[in-house]
């Protein structure tokens, strides 16, 4: 495993930047509003939104759970997350979130009266559970990407969407909560060389 160094911007660490033929792009750790308040207006072509679920998962071991909040902090934390994730997207970019259909409802609720934007619903495990299918990512960057494009990913869990956008020839900017998950995606990127 390499070395990862941190740089500090308000919230957030870069943990590595890429900046190789094939692999362009940034991983970060921290929270995700904090993030994407560190991205330029309009700067992201896609913006794949899958937060944590509020069932009270246990992200980092032995500590307690930052998956079970309060239902109206949850909501709030949530539509900072899509207020944010809109700034940052492009005019005529792709904003996909997944999530339960309870909540998927209350924020396309959220982002038809909030904003002007069309919202399209969207073998190998490198984590115990919720990591997101490559095919489901194909699917996302083959409709939306573009090469050169800019993929944000501000809850990247393992990197299967950083991994599918390089391979689709696109630039990624992606953060997570959990470190080792970002070492886990510096490996997965360094991999493809």
């Amino acid at each position: 495993m390499h070395k990862m160094k941190s740089k500090s911007r308000s919230g957030v660490a870069t943990i590595r930047r890429f900046s190789r033929a094939k692999a362009q792009g940034e991983v970060v750790v921290g929270e995700a509003v904090a993030f994407l308040r560190s991205l330029r207006d309009e700067s992201a072509d896609i913006v794949f939104l899958d937060p944590p679920f509020n069932l009270g998962k246990e992200y980092i071991p032995g500590k307690k759970s930052l998956d079970r909040q309060p239902e109206h902090s949850y909501r709030t934390w949530l539509f900072k997350v899509l207020y944010e994730s809109t700034r940052v997207l492009k005019v005529g970019g792709a904003l996909y979130l997944y999530h339960l259909p309870q909540w998927a409802m209350q924020l396309g609720a959220f982002l038809g009266e909030n904003g002007d934007l069309a919202v399209r619903h969207a073998n190998r495990k490198y984590r115990k559970a919720n990591e997101l299918s490559p095919v489901l990512f194909d699917r996302v960057l083959g409709i939306s990407g573009r090469k050169g494009g800019l993929y944000v990913d501000p809850f990247a869990g393992a990197g299967s969407g950083a991994v599918r956008a390089v391979a689709a020839g696109m630039r990624f900017a992606v953060c997570d909560l959990v470190r080792n998950n970002c070492s886990i995606i510096c490996d997965r990127l360094d991999a493809l060389d």
